[in-house]
């Protein structure tokens, strides 16, 4: 299992050093940890807790970042504190997604990172198998399918779905998020936290996947990609992506013509 490498810089401090280290040595931390923005989700919200809750890979640390939710999301969140000691909650005081996910990195000390949106859930093995990929494939990222849920309970499958693994170069994994035949999502991503050390999420606009995930894939070594879907995407009425107006159409082609600047760089 991947470790948490700590240094300690030591010059004459023989009389602090070893209670330091004890202290150090006393704590516990996580192989990867899992960010939920929560807004206004309450409907949906314990199904994708639970799914995340009951992952195979029991080493993870959930970080429920409510930002002013009004529809009792956030006392949902609070409770599942108190029944598992794995799940932190955070209370921002501005809403937004970009904002919630970046409050969530902040808060992480894990070395591998996962985003599940709260109306959304995951299948139970989804992330000891993008872990294992990633450490198979010496990757600084991991992805996997997706599914469409729909209301009534039939789902939508969009890829072969083999089960196949694959060590995959940048280069090719960019191009083909550029092309989308990759998907932007984050939520289908499991990334090494150092590749949050130059940039996070763009706040105060839609789209931030399509602006930035590419570009955490092209600062990457390799990239594992496991052919299988885990990731099942609630269609649902009100939700950011199924409530168009004119300010996302615009977000969206700002985020077309910053990848159009990417490609010409």
């Amino acid at each position: 299992m991947p470790q948490v490498a700590i240094i300690i810089p030591v010059h004459n401090a023989a009389d602090t050093l070893t209670v330091c280290v004890d202290s150090i040595l006393a704590q516990t931390y996580s192989a990867l940890e899992v960010i939920l923005p929560v807004h206004n989700t309450a409907a949906y919200l314990k199904r994708c807790v639970e799914s995340v809750r009951n992952q195979t890979l029991k080493d993870i640390e959930i970080i429920l970042v409510d930002n002013l939710s009004s529809d009792g999301s956030a006392q949902i969140c609070d409770d599942y504190v108190l029944v598992d000691s794995r799940i932190r909650t955070l209370h921002l005081t501005v809403a937004g997604l970009s904002v919630a996910r970046n409050a969530g990195i902040a808060a992480s000390v894990a070395p591998y990172i996962g985003f599940v949106d709260s109306d959304d859930w995951i299948e139970a093995t989804m992330y000891e198998d993008l872990l294992k990929t990633l450490v198979s494939c010496g990757a600084d990222m991991s992805y996997c399918n997706y599914c469409y849920e729909y209301a009534d309970g039939h789902k939508e499958q969009l890829y072969p779905n083999s089960g196949k693994i694959y060590s995959l170069m940048p280069k090719d994994v960019v191009r083909d998020i550029l092309l989308d035949k990759v998907s932007s999502s984050s939520c289908t991503k499991l990334f090494k936290r150092n590749l949050f050390d130059s940039f996070t999420f763009p706040e105060g606009v839609c789209y931030e996947d399509h602006l930035t995930v590419y570009k955490w894939a092209s600062k990457c070594k390799k990239i594992g990609w496991i052919d299988k879907s885990y990731y099942n995407y609630l269609q649902r009425e009100g939700s950011i992506c199924h409530s168009p107006d004119l300010r996302k159409l615009y977000d969206y082609f700002l985020a077309e013509y910053d990848r159009l600047a990417f490609v010409e760089s």
